[in-house]
């Protein structure tokens, strides 16, 4: 029997391949497959993969990228609060001065001269109509500027045309009037409250209020009540109902001078100088803006122009008649 010499392994094939390509095959093979156990082993003691460049180390945390800037204020609560609450601009609760809520009203063309009041050196706040030109725009431009907003609730009116899509009136069916109401609080947020506009019938039926002012309250928002008619009994339910409420106080026309403006808030000054809080109305009209810039220009001894919530605030704790 012959003995196999060395010479006979180096010449003769393996798995069909000469003999060199063959044994420079099963070296790579044991160098990879301790390549392999080696990292294996660094990842079983949690190095990980990218532990094998130099200078790398998995173990750091990934990057935490900030959101982007907007230039948006938002405030973010933590609490279970009400709306009225939520929504409400700064205003110290232990200032015990007389109290002056100016609200400029933006019925549905007054998008300009309502941001512009934005701008005035007072917490002025706007009431916002749900189908006025750019509301959602115009609500999120007052919350930026620390202002407090109102959603201006539209009711049908005795007197005046109205366009509005969705009103409350009498005589409708309460899922109807519900749905409407939740059609209108929809068009914007971050409003403190509901104001009506018109609705001369409507704030005199308890019925209709009844049925509104349980949707406010269930939505944890306040009320004020424009006083369309001196016989609206809408903020003294919402008050037996325990909603948050005020009462319009004086109204200024559309269309007025500034000296009907300056006059209407002198009689809303001695008004809180009074009973402690007033509630004044101004449209937003480019003319009354301006005048009321001037009127705010001019000191208020004694009265301090405050947020509509703090307004609610003071009359409902009970140091002052409603």
């Amino acid at each position: 029997m012959l003995t196999p010499t060395p010479k006979f392994f180096l010449t003769r094939p393996i798995f069909g391949l000469p003999p060199v390509y063959a044994l420079g095959g099963v070296a790579l093979c044991l160098v990879l497959g301790i390549m392999a156990a080696m990292t294996l082993d660094r990842m079983s003691r949690g190095d990980g993969v990218a532990g094998i460049a130099e200078g790398a180390d998995a173990r750091l945390p990934a990057p935490v990228f900030a959101e982007p800037e907007t230039g948006i204020i938002r405030t973010v609560v933590a609490d279970d609060s009400p709306a009225w609450m939520r929504n409400a601009a700064a205003f110290p609760a232990g200032d015990r001065a007389p109290r002056l809520a100016i609200i400029v009203v933006d019925e549905g063309a007054g998008a300009g001269p309502a941001r512009s009041a934005l701008k005035l050196p007072a917490p002025v706040s706007v009431a916002i109509a749900p189908t006025a030109d750019s509301a959602a725009k115009t609500a999120l431009a007052a919350r930026s500027a620390g202002r407090e907003v109102l959603l201006l609730l539209p009711m049908q009116s005795e007197e005046q045309f109205d366009t509005s899509p969705n009103p409350i009136a009498i005589n409708i069916l309460r899922t109807e009037l519900v749905r409407r109401m939740k059609w209108n609080m929809a068009q914007f947020e971050g409003y403190v409250g509901v104001m009506n506009r018109f609705g001369e019938n409507a704030t005199r039926d308890s019925q209709t209020m009844r049925a509104v002012l349980e949707v406010v309250k269930a939505e944890g928002l306040a009320f004020v009540d424009a006083r369309e008619t001196p016989s609206s009994i809408a903020g003294a339910v919402a008050r037996r109902m325990n909603v948050p409420a005020g009462d319009r106080t004086i109204a200024v026309a559309r269309g007025a001078d500034a000296a009907e403006l300056g006059a209407s808030l002198a009689n809303a000054v001695r008004h809180a100088e009074r009973w402690g809080a007033a509630i004044i109305t101004i449209p937003a009209e480019r003319r009354m803006v301006t005048a009321l810039a001037d009127w705010l220009a001019r000191p208020v001894s004694g009265v301090k122009i405050a947020p509509v919530s703090a307004v609610i605030q003071r009359l409902r704790s009970g140091t002052i008649k409603p």
